[in-house]
């Protein structure tokens, strides 16, 4: 090969090594633009991100009820690009990655969850059952994230006794009081007394399960307004996906009830009765 010609290939590689660091100069910028969008995005959340989340979420909820959990995955990733870094998203991850095998995701999810509610009992029961998958110890846990059946008890007591506080018994409009504190007493009192308005009550325990995803009361109310409705089938789903987090038995007959409706609305008899037998065979 004569010199002139290697002369001539050495340039254009030059030429092309530029181009290809010239590329990745402002691809970094636009990524650093791009990421500091996302940050500041929570903030300039619309109503159509916030609906956008909503639509994702619960199609993640619904293909996990189906055991389709990597496309389960999938809508949390679109719900985390949206709305990065919040709870409900990262439990969520955690459940499906448990249920495909992937320990070691379920737990850094799960941890994460539990850096922004290092208290909640649902989560720090989850994080038992990823334990206990690995087949560890359970006297590696802090006792802090030891749950136990009883906590979840009075944390469930806890919650309906603040229903009747002063604080809240002043307020005379309690939907106004839920847009601005969002705290679940309030929630629980707009879900109670919306039960005669399926529209108000879709759409209130719909934003339940995204506040309060460890709550079983507002996947059960959402159930019971999608089987108002006749939309037995994303009924099941919700209904399904909250007995997760359902400890007591007179709750779970509440669910099994439900469920029954919306399996006589499919047409399926069998799972109809089968659920009716379980409400009744279960004790209060």
């Amino acid at each position: 090969m004569s010199t002139k010609k290697r002369t001539y290939r050495k340039e254009w590689r030059l030429f092309y090594l530029k181009r290809a660091l010239f590329s990745l100069f402002f691809f970094l910028i636009f990524l650093k633009g791009f990421t500091q969008e996302r940050i500041l995005a929570p903030q300039e959340l619309t109503e159509e991100m916030e609906l956008n989340f909503q639509d994702f979420f619960f199609k993640a909820l619904s293909e996990k009820a189906i055991g389709n959990y990597q496309k389960a995955l999938e809508n949390l990733e679109s719900c985390n690009q949206i709305i990065p870094n919040t709870m409900a998203v990262f439990f969520e991850f955690s459940k499906n990655h448990l249920e495909l095998g992937n320990l070691f995701l379920a737990k850094e999810y799960i941890e994460q969850a539990l850096k922004i509610d290092p208290k909640n009992n649902w989560m720090q029961k989850h994080l038992t059952k990823i334990f206990k998958s690995e087949k560890q110890s359970l006297g590696g846990i802090q006792n802090s994230q030891k749950p136990s059946i009883l906590s979840l008890k009075d944390s469930l007591e806890k919650g309906s006794s603040s229903l009747s506080s002063p604080k809240l018994q002043d307020v005379e409009d309690v939907f106004k009081t839920f847009e601005t504190v969002q705290s679940y007493a309030a929630l629980k009192r707009i879900l109670e007394r919306s039960k005669e308005n399926t529209a108000q009550l879709l759409k209130y325990s719909g934003e339940g399960i995204l506040l309060f995803p460890a709550q079983p009361f507002v996947y059960l109310m959402h159930g019971e307004a999608l089987n108002s409705k006749k939309q037995y089938s994303k009924a099941l789903e919700i209904l399904k996906s909250g007995l997760d987090f359902v400890f007591e038995g007179s709750v779970a007959i509440l669910f099994y009830k439900e469920l029954a409706i919306s399996y006589q609305g499919l047409g399926d008899e069998n799972a109809a009765k089968k659920y009716r037998e379980k409400s009744k065979k279960i004790k209060n």
